[in-house]
């Protein structure tokens, strides 16, 4: 599933963290908006963590999420070097389009929040788009450098990523939530998948994929 990094999209550059970000992490911290994805313990806690990881090679950054997601068999097993090239990339996408350290943050735990609603809690395309669709619209503001984590450039990005990311190769990524039988081999086929439109902020009414048709047999 490994992918290399897609090309830079124009429009989505900004300034690094200004106003309320600016500062010591304490100063992060304490002006955060109190909904705000960013910041999560266990993935990237706080502003120099994440400039830290800003000045890292490819090699070194996958390097320090694998410690960060804590893939410890990743080079081995297909679950875990599916989910560390999920991460990976879209951090190194992100910085090469001019996230801040805020945005960056809160980028990793909407990740989390969707790969964990279809690995963990089996929930379909359709459930797990709206989840996104409401995330984004929770966390996006029109203005900048208000404190939240996306403004509108960056949510469409992030929404385009998770898209073509995990939406469309959603039946691979829940067959990773699969216990495998003792030695069997770890073979996967690449379905690809049309999440329900819009994306990623529209109230328009969603409407399920169609599941793929069967080729019909030959008459004789």
């Amino acid at each position: 599933m490994s992918s290399s990094p897609t090309p830079k999209r124009k429009g989505v550059h900004s300034k690094t963290l200004k106003g309320k970000g600016k500062g010591t992490d304490k100063e992060a911290l304490d002006n955060a908006q109190e909904n705000t994805l960013a910041w999560r313990k266990d993935l990237l806690p706080v502003p120099s963590f994440v400039q830290e990881l800003l000045g890292l090679s490819e090699q070194d950054l996958k390097k320090k999420f694998q410690d960060i997601l804590k893939l410890t068999e990743a080079t081995l097993e297909l679950r875990q070097s599916a989910i560390l090239d999920f991460y990976f990339n879209a951090f190194w996408v992100a910085k090469e389009n001019g996230f801040n350290e805020l945005a960056l943050s809160a980028f990793m735990t909407l990740l989390r929040t969707i790969l964990e609603n279809c690995i963990d809690k089996g929930m379909s395309l359709e459930e797990n788009t709206a989840a996104l669709q409401e995330l984004l619209s929770t966390h996006t503001s029109v203005a900048e450098d208000d404190g939240m984590d996306f403004d509108a450039a960056r949510a469409e990005f992030v929404g385009e990523y998770v898209k073509s990311g995990l939406l469309q190769h959603y039946r691979l990524f829940q067959q990773l939530s699969r216990p495998r039988p003792a030695g069997q081999p770890a073979v996967a086929s690449l379905v690809i998948e049309q999440p329900p439109r819009p994306l990623p902020l529209s109230g328009a009414t969603l409407v399920p994929p169609e599941s793929p048709q069967e080729p019909s047999a030959p008459t004789s």
